[in-house]
């Protein structure tokens, strides 16, 4: 039997308020239909406080930044699971994980 699952496309001005809910003190706006959203996360208790900024456009991968702190790799070498410009690469890119 195949998948008959319909899924429901939520709008960006819906994810913005959504996010702004969850996290008053972030900043979300949307331009050219692009939604931005900032705001400072601490992973844990023994964390530091990061700052990201996460792009999204209906239908392509999330593009999530740290702004700050800087992420440190020692002796130059490359940060792992990192795209050029310090983007976070959270999925494997091409298996539709969404």
């Amino acid at each position: 039997m195949g998948n008959n699952r319909t899924v429901k496309k939520i709008s960006l001005a819906v994810q913005a308020l959504n996010l702004k809910k969850m996290f008053p003190e972030s900043q979300c706006f949307i331009r050219s239909n692009c939604l931005t959203w900032e705001v400072a996360l601490t992973p844990s208790a023994l964390s530091k406080t990061y700052t990201i900024r996460v792009k999204y456009k209906l239908k392509k991968p999330l593009d999530i930044i740290v702004i700050k702190p800087k992420l440190f790799v020692p002796d130059g070498k490359k940060l792992p699971h990192t795209y050029p410009g310090e983007r976070l690469c959270l999925y494997y890119p091409g298996i539709n994980e969404r």
